[in-house]
Order: C-alpha cells, then structure tokens, then sequence
C-alpha cells in the first residue's frame, strides 16, 4: 500500500518508512511489515484474552473490532519465522520492506467460531 498522511497509525507508519529509508546510506535495514496477531500467551491483541482467551473459559469474546469485518491476522510463531529468515536473508534483501504472510482473510466472529470449535 502507498505510505499515507491519513490517519493517525498510518501517518506514523509512513513517516517511520521515510526516516529509515533516509538512512539508507548509513543503516543496513530491511522492514517486516504485519497484520494484527495472535497466538496463545499474547493477551494484548485483537484476537487476545479480551477475545479468544474468553473463548478458551467458555465466556463471550469482548472485541474493539467489527465482528464481521474481513481482517487479516498473522500467527506469532509465523512472524517470528519470517523475521528469522530475513534476517538470513542475502544482502540484496535489504533495504526495503518485506510484507509477511498471514493466515486466509476471515472474520474475527470465524477466527472466534475456530477457537470455540477446538477449546
């Protein structure tokens, strides 16, 4: 996506974006760009204790999203697998931002039904 003056996180994002691509002549850099995450034991997300936590002891999912909303979501121990491999990466890896795989666009009511449907 274009990097943008609109709105409050992807202003900061973008001006982030223009800062470390300014340093490029000085800073060895690369970006790993993602989606919201989850994964058990990380309570501050989306899909986290407020949500698929309260799934997992039976209770209604508290959620600061639309339900219904298609959203992507990227799995933790995925992101830090990416992260990993790019670090390894060969030199012509850097110097831009990479954007990390996520799980098939769904909803987070879907992503509620699977966690309900496996606890």
């Amino acid at each position: 996506m274009p990097l943008t003056k609109r709105g409050g996180k992807p202003a900061a994002l973008a001006e982030t974006t223009r800062i470390w691509m300014g340093a490029s002549d000085r800073v060895r850099f690369a970006a790993l760009r993602c989606t919201d995450f989850y994964a058990p034991g990380v309570v501050v997300s989306h899909l986290g204790a407020s949500a698929l936590g309260e799934v997992a002891k039976g209770k209604a999912a508290q959620l600061g999203v639309p339900p219904d909303t298609p959203h992507d979501f990227a799995y933790v121990p995925d992101i830090a697998r990416a992260a990993l491999t790019l670090l390894d990466a060969p030199d012509n890896a850097y110097g831009q931002a990479w954007n990390m795989p996520c799980a098939p666009t769904r909803t987070p009511r879907e992503i509620l039904q699977l966690g309900a449907a496996a606890a």
